[in-house]
């Protein structure tokens, strides 16, 4: 009877739940009284509902954002709430009824309640009772922090990812639809789970979670304007799946797709001098690592659902655009499984210290160094994910592969929005420009960095003055009658200098309305002034 009693108190499952509990419990404390980082997004993106002043503003100027929070006395920020879902301003309403810090503490205590205790029923469902699946907490220890830190959704999200998985296997249809759809609203990326569910062939799941997805949509739009709802799915959701979320060439993003820009793209101020500037390689090379990624995926459809599960959150990984530290919790899935089959060869050896190393690396603290440090972490997962392909056997048939190819370079290739670009030669130094001014012959630079405002002033050696006749309709810009630029970046504030150049605030290759100045010569397209 003791023996059952110590294996009922002692089991891995619960000692790896109990690791992660404690550990996290011991950052949400570290953190209670640090700064109110991305919680605060959500936080007074709701709270400006609350208060009637969430209008179209919060999607077209970083700056209105961040200066409505400072009237209500915020310390120590910067936000941005432009990538965030218009729902997220009625599901962190209730969060208001306490102050911002005593929010966050209880937003990420009760992400982490749930977190434990889905993983808890994942890992009893899963039968993984090996010692090995306690280094799970040990791989984690930064993602966790970083999610905690910035009082992020990862861990909600990722229990809702585990108990919609739970609730399918047992042959559930409308709880894990209303999960899935529910994170989908929430961070747009878990739509990459529908992946898994169809390769499963449970088609009546992603119907009912397309389902639950478009009501939730129609409920967002009863409470807050169905302009500004419309606006973000047409004007924001498409930069976004193009990475700009904080510019393209962020090494933040540690994606393939970012990778693969500063190899063969030449930009003059984020990228000078590329391996080699041929920017036709990234949409082509993006397309072949997805099409072999899909194509394992599929292959795999028969094996266990816990491996294919944890694989097609592994493979959002590594063909994602937008990667920060805190989204890697995900990888959790794959690891138990992992874990559980731990052998000590070297395969196996190699891969717990790649992951070890990739998962908690600083790359805030890389990104000023060389490319292969900088996107270090992208390229462990990519070695990652090739030892796994050789690990856990991995059939090449052609066609399939050839046909997803086709089919996706087709699209990345049309939706490619990376342009050479000619930058005026004034550039704001400080926080984000976002807006402009000429005062005796002088370009006044506004820019934005939280509770700060900055402005710079640059005396001009030439002719400045905006001119009537130029004017920004629908992201064209016009001179007279004649458009001088249709690309689908944000521009405002066009002035003439020097008679001949027009110079112009844009957000081309950047996160979206992260301003930079931008320049176009009418000579040299053929417009007379």
């Amino acid at each position: 009877m003791s023996q059952v009693i110590k294996h009922n108190y002692l089991s891995t499952e619960k000692l790896c739940v109990l690791l992660f509990l404690l550990i996290g419990s011991a950052f949400v404390i570290k953190v209670h009284t640090a700064p109110i980082a991305d919680f605060g997004n959500y936080y007074y993106g709701s709270k400006l509902f609350l208060n009637n002043l969430f209008t179209k503003e919060m999607y077209t100027s970083i700056h209105y954002f961040n200066a409505e929070i400072q009237k209500l006395g915020e310390k120590n920020y910067f936000e941005n709430y432009i990538p965030v879902p218009p729902i997220s301003a009625l599901v962190y309403a209730p969060c208001c009824m306490f102050k911002p810090l005593v929010a966050k503490t209880i937003f990420n205590l009760l992400g982490l309640l749930l977190f434990c205790y889905s993983l808890y029923q994942f890992l009893i469902f899963s039968q993984l009772k090996k010692s090995t699946v306690l280094l799970l907490p040990i791989l984690f220890i930064y993602p966790f922090y970083s999610t905690i830190y910035q009082g992020q959704a990862y861990l909600l999200i990722t229990a809702f990812l585990l108990l919609a998985f739970l609730q399918s296997e047992r042959h559930k249809t409308h709880l894990p639809a209303l999960l899935l759809a529910f994170c989908i609203a929430l961070k747009l990326f878990p739509i990459f789970m529908v992946l898994y569910f169809l390769v499963r062939k449970k088609y009546k799941l992603i119907f009912c979670t397309l389902g639950y997805l478009s009501l939730m949509l129609l409920a967002t739009t009863v409470f807050i304007s169905p302009e500004i709802v419309t606006y973000y799915f047409i004007n924001i959701v498409p930069r976004l799946s193009n990475n700009d979320i904080v510019g393209s060439y962020s090494a933040i993003n540690q994606s393939i797709y970012s990778l693969l820009l500063h190899l063969f793209t030449e930009n003059k101020i984020e990228n000078i001098v590329p391996l080699v500037n041929f920017p036709l390689l990234v949409p082509v090379l993006e397309s072949c690592v997805i099409a072999y990624v899909f194509n394992y995926i599929y292959t795999q459809r028969n094996s266990n659902t816990i491996f294919l599960f944890g694989l097609v959150l592994l493979s959002s990984t590594i063909v994602n655009r937008y990667n920060p530290s805190y989204s890697l919790i995900l990888i959790l899935p794959f690891l138990s499984y992992f874990l559980n089959q731990l052998k000590f060869n070297f395969i196996h050896v190699l891969l717990v210290l790649l992951f070890l190393t990739g998962l908690n690396l600083p790359i805030g603290a890389l990104i000023n160094f060389s490319l292969v440090l900088k996107f270090s972490r992208i390229l462990m997962f990519f070695v990652i994910f090739l030892l796994i392909l050789k690990e856990y056997k991995a059939p090449l048939k052609l066609k399939p592969v050839v046909i997803i190819f086709l089919v996706v370079c087709c699209i990345k290739y049309f939706t490619f929005s990376v342009e050479p670009t000619n930058y005026f030669q004034i550039q704001n130094s400080k926080g984000i420009l976002y807006d402009i001014d000429l005062k005796n012959d002088s370009l006044i630079l506004k820019n934005t960095f939280g509770e700060k405002n900055i402005t710079e002033q640059y005396k001009l050696n030439g002719k400045a003055n905006f001119d009537n006749r130029l004017s920004c309709i629908d992201n064209e810009l016009r001179f007279n009658d004649n458009i001088i630029c249709v690309l689908k970046d944000n521009k405002c504030k066009p002035f003439i200098y020097n008679d001949s150049l027009v110079v112009f605030m844009s957000d081309l290759n950047q996160g979206v309305r992260f301003y930079r100045l931008r320049v176009i010569n009418l000579k040299a397209i053929g417009v007379e002034k």
